[in-house]
């Protein structure tokens, strides 16, 4: 939904304002307004508050976090359920925060979803980490969504949680499972760590093979990192064949399928410094 960016922005710089149900304040007629924008009509329901998590909510924060606000819309004449928003700032760092949440999830009998794009809306490869980190997850009976993202702002754990009741969860389920978790690109997602800054320096294709670079700034070590990203190419569908480890560099070979066409892959992993990382991901495609 393309308007929760806005959402949270108006939240969080709005966090002072109580915007009781019968109380009209400027800051609550611009975020009804922009609520409801893409809808000809009123919601049927429009509830906001600051500082305060939605009615039964089902979902527990990390210990400590302080609610920001929460919106919970219901569309009219939609009878699947309310979309719920919830905005809180984290005093856990970003990996802890997202791992507490995975284990909240994880106990709740939720699954991870896997998204054909990266958060940020980009195709494959090492996604920037000027996108927030996070997950989509969802449960059955009844369905419900919930997308998570976890980021850092201003040295703040800011974090959103936004709870859905999809009308289309099993064709959304079949598309990730045809799919593998990748796009229609040539490179697989990559995600960055938790705090990590990733910035892609550059990337190039011939025919159906691809390569890209970037460059990794990060508390993790070499050997975590190479970790990091070998278990999302192994939930792609990527099978490792071979890896090396000399002074510096690791490198590992894998194997995976795009169609009906086997590939190969590599994963590249340089020691720059401490903390600086040069990382590369290759893939060819067999005729």
């Amino acid at each position: 939904m393309r308007i929760l960016p806005l959402i949270a922005a108006l939240l969080f710089t709005s966090a002072s304002a109580q915007f009781a149900t019968s109380t009209t304040t400027p800051e609550r007629t611009l975020l009804e307004r922009v609520l409801t924008s893409d809808w000809s009509a009123n919601p049927d329901t429009l509830s906001i508050k600051t500082g305060q998590l939605p009615a039964d909510f089902p979902l527990a924060l990390p210990a400590g976090s302080k609610v920001i606000g929460s919106v919970v819309l219901q569309r009219p004449g939609d009878n699947d359920g309310p979309s719920t928003s919830v905005y809180w700032d984290s005093p856990q760092s970003p990996l802890a925060t997202q791992q507490a949440l995975t284990r909240t999830l994880e106990q709740g009998g939720w699954k991870p979803l896997p998204l054909p794009i990266g958060p940020g809306g980009q195709e494959g490869g090492f996604q920037p980490s000027d996108s927030s980190s996070g997950a989509m997850w969802y449960r059955r009976a009844p369905d419900q969504t919930v997308l998570f993202r976890v980021k850092t702002v201003g040295g703040i754990t800011q974090g959103s949680l936004h709870l859905n009741r999809p009308r289309s969860l099993d064709q959304q389920l079949r598309m990730a499972s045809v799919m593998g978790g990748r796009p229609d690109g040539l490179l697989p997602i990559l995600t960055p760590p938790v705090g990590a800054v990733v910035m892609p320096q550059g990337s190039g294709m011939s025919g159906d093979d691809a390569q890209q670079s970037a460059r990794i700034e990060t508390e993790l070590s070499a050997d975590k990192l190479f970790d990091h990203y070998s278990s999302q190419l192994k939930k792609q569908g990527w099978a490792v064949i071979n890896q090396a480890k000399v002074g510096g560099i690791q490198t590992s070979i894998w194997s995976f399928k795009k169609g009906q066409t086997q590939g190969l892959g590599s994963l590249t992993l340089k020691t720059v410094s401490k903390g600086r990382y040069q990382a590369s991901i290759s893939t060819f495609l067999g005729r």
